[in-house]
């Protein structure tokens, strides 16, 4: 069971590790949660382990009383009468944006969709382990509240992987094996881009691969010439307002981040996210123009497996999917 009745904890934070309940906690919450929950909570314990067998064996011993995120491999471990396991899917999507702009080499529609056309997104999928992924098929996320399904049997980049279109894209081209450069931020995204690099390589192209830390891939951004294609996320229920985090035009250049002049795809996407504009037709025109120009790609969103002990009744999450200890509801 999820709980989101009351939202807004007043916790401060303690040493990173633990978060410590004020005074006023009971009182200020007891209306809106069960009396059973509604108790001053003197000290939360976070341990941070990422070997999931590891966690795995953390909660069969009672050292944790739930994990944030255990690989599917392990959830036969657990007896429901024991524990919960609650699945949801992340509300961020990953994209591949090409650099449209002059000096980068995906400037040409012919390379970008030469790229596209050769990343098997559900091959990366089962690599990736296809129990922690969803798939997308748009530059929407399918555990969007506006994906449209339509999108899963269109055939187009997203949806077909094609070696041969590979091949005439890059000759009209003229492709002579330059250097593509790729990144994306160091973290979980690094073993995508990874895979994503050996399917290019393995279509033909010489694709080089860097992961930098946030502020660093900030820089790069903003460098036309540093980059060529890049692994970025976008988070929101809607994924009209998703994309508008990672496709709206920067104003201070007259071009997306990644360096796309189109007026009209910007409009589009100012529409989409009005009251009155945000209509499937509408949705479905904004994604077809990216298509046909071969701006980006969807890849997909992560799966995550929460596990808890039956002390807990329910957990609580807030608006963003991010777990709120203090919430929770323990049995008697």
């Amino acid at each position: 069971m999820v709980d989101t009745s009351c939202l807004f904890w007043p916790f401060r934070s303690f040493l990173f590790f633990g978060l410590m309940s004020t005074e006023g906690y009971a009182g200020e919450c007891r209306k809106r949660i069960p009396v059973s929950r509604a108790h001053p909570m003197i000290q939360e314990r976070y341990v941070i382990n990422t070997d999931s067998s590891q966690q795995a064996i953390a909660l069969k011993t009672g050292t944790v009383d739930i994990v944030t995120n255990i690989a599917t491999a392990n959830l036969g471990q657990f007896d429901a009468n024991s524990f919960t396991v609650y699945d949801w899917t992340q509300l961020g999507l990953l994209n591949l944006q090409a650099n449209c702009s002059e000096v980068s080499i995906m400037n040409d529609i012919n390379m970008r969709l030469a790229v596209f056309y050769a990343i098997d997104v559900d091959g990366l999928s089962m690599a990736l382990g296809s129990d922690s992924v969803l798939v997308t098929h748009s530059l929407f996320g399918a555990a969007q509240m506006d994906y449209l399904t339509k999108w899963d049997s269109e055939k187009n980049y997203e949806t077909v992987t094609d070696y041969s279109l590979v091949k005439d894209y890059l000759t009209k081209a003229g492709y002579k094996n330059q250097e593509i450069k790729m990144y994306c931020e160091v973290g979980d995204d690094n073993n995508a881009m990874i895979i994503m690099q050996n399917m290019l390589v393995n279509a033909g192209l010489n694709v080089s691969i860097q992961a930098y830390d946030n502020e660093t891939a900030k820089t790069i951004l903003k460098s036309s010439s540093a980059w060529d294609l890049r692994i970025t996320k976008s988070a929101s229920p809607y994924g009209a307002v998703a994309a508008t985090r990672i496709w709206t035009v920067d104003t201070t250049m007259n071009k997306t981040p990644s360096f796309v002049e189109d007026a009209e795809w910007d409009d589009m996407l100012t529409l989409i996210n009005t009251i009155n504009g945000h209509t499937e037709e509408n949705i479905d025109a904004w994604e077809q123009h990216a298509i046909e120009n071969a701006y980006g790609m969807g890849l997909y969103s992560y799966q995550n497996h929460i596990v808890f002990n039956k002390k807990i009744v329910s957990i609580a999450r807030n608006g963003k999917n991010v777990l709120l200890p203090g919430g929770f509801e323990y049995a008697e």
